[in-house]
């Protein structure tokens, strides 16, 4: 059976995507919390204040992923950034 162009290799590929992605959550989720920022699961599901949440989160992922320079958006207020250019408050060491 031939693979095609877009399809990953293999379950394996698979499995490890998946559980990178559950890393990169979890990394997010614990630097929230040292901040003292709520997470996705501390909010009933789908009220206002998980929607906000679940937001600010996605945004934190992204900024874990790429960073806010790549992004291209250091001055755009929907990122509610402040003041504050050290994310999560982690400095240069860390």
């Amino acid at each position: 059976m031939a693979m095609k162009d877009n399809q990953l290799p293999s379950q394996i590929s698979r499995d490890a995507l998946l559980v990178e992605a559950r890393a990169l959550a979890l990394t997010v989720a614990t630097l929230r919390r040292a901040r003292g920022k709520l997470n996705p699961e501390d909010c009933l599901l789908a009220s206002p204040e998980w929607h906000v949440i679940i937001e600010e989160f996605a945004r934190d992922v992204l900024h874990a992923v790429v960073g806010w320079d790549l992004v291209g958006l250091n001055d755009v207020d929907v990122f509610h950034r402040g003041d504050d250019d050290d994310w999560l408050g982690i400095g240069a060491a860390g």
